[in-house]
């Protein structure tokens, strides 16, 4: 069955991006898992140790690349001279702001 299904959605992906897949959830020790066909792990980006986010509504599964979290060291490490903007005119004070 899962050759059928990596099958069929290599048939589909060039010519309509169709992902719905067929696949069987298995026994992985302790747990279930849901294996992704290489091809559609490939065109999501998805690769061993991707972190995910799975949603349920008790009837249907939604899983998608959880956002990337970027500390504000490593926002401020990319900051240059061609992607820094000039100082900010700001209007007079009104009110009791201290500068």
């Amino acid at each position: 069955m899962r050759g059928m299904a990596l099958q069929e959605y290599s048939q589909c992906r060039y010519i309509m991006k169709v992902t719905r897949l067929r696949l069987t959830i298995q026994k992985w020790g302790n747990s279930l898992a849901l294996r992704l066909p290489k091809a559609l792990a490939k065109d999501l980006g998805l690769e061993a140790g991707s972190a995910v986010e799975v949603r349920s509504d008790g009837n249907e599964i939604t899983i998608r690349r959880a956002a990337v979290k970027c500390a504000l060291e490593d926002m401020v490490l990319q900051i240059s001279e061609s992607n820094r903007h000039s100082e900010i005119e700001v209007k007079p004070v009104r009110g009791k702001e201290a500068w």
